[in-house]
């Protein structure tokens, strides 16, 4: 099977400098628990099992969700039928009862997150399209609406996606960022099947 995408740019050593290595996605936030968090937010949430983490370990004062919050309209969604997850619900129903205290944006999170001030946020995690220009356009809306000393934490580190068989636009997004644009990566997180984490700073 071709490839499809470009090559994500090559990184150095200069990149990587001091980057720390995770087991996983967990352990990474814990590690970022070392500053005060005034917003942070959460681009693709699901059904919120990681928005509880995030939380709970970086105590944020504000906790904003974007997310198409559709998957009600899906029969089912990770082999569960969605009416036995959302109990007759919809999406952002059911995540406005588990995080009664999130701000919630509901749509294309690019879209929603241009609608938000400059330097905005303190974290970003994003986990939202997947697709080489979904990722593109969330990353441009993002660039705008974290502080300079910000982190971006992108989901799904990775070329390729061997459960649906397709290919993601992840790498290509956070080495163009680091190898043209300034930033540098500061941690990596593994996962089973290297869907990874990968924390990024300015400069």
């Amino acid at each position: 099977m071709q490839y499809s995408l470009p090559v994500p740019a090559e990184l150095t050593g200069a990149h990587l400098q001091h980057a720390r290595l995770f087991a996983t996605r967990w352990d990474l936030m814990v590690a970022l628990a070392n500053r005060p968090y005034e917003r942070i937010a959460e681009v693709g949430v699901g059904y919120g099992d990681f928005s509880i983490h995030m939380m709970a370990a970086l105590h944020p004062q504000e906790f904003h969700a974007y997310d198409l919050f559709d998957l009600h309209e899906h029969p089912f969604v990770l082999g569960i039928p969605s009416v036995t997850r959302f109990q007759e619900r919809t999406h952002s129903e059911y995540y406005t009862q588990r995080f009664p205290d999130a701000k919630i944006y509901v749509g294309d999170s690019s879209a929603n997150m241009n609608k938000q001030p400059d330097k905005y946020y303190d974290l970003i995690y994003i986990d939202g399209a997947h697709d080489y220009d979904g990722v593109k356009r969330d990353t441009e809306s993002c660039l705008r609406t974290i502080k300079d000393d910000g982190i971006l934490v992108y989901n799904d580190y990775t070329p390729f996606d061997p459960i649906a068989g397709l290919p993601y636009g992840v790498m290509q997004a956070v080495n163009d960022l680091c190898v043209n644009h300034g930033w540098r990566m500061t941690a990596l997180a593994l996962q089973p099947l290297m869907f990874c984490d990968v924390a990024l700073t300015r400069g």
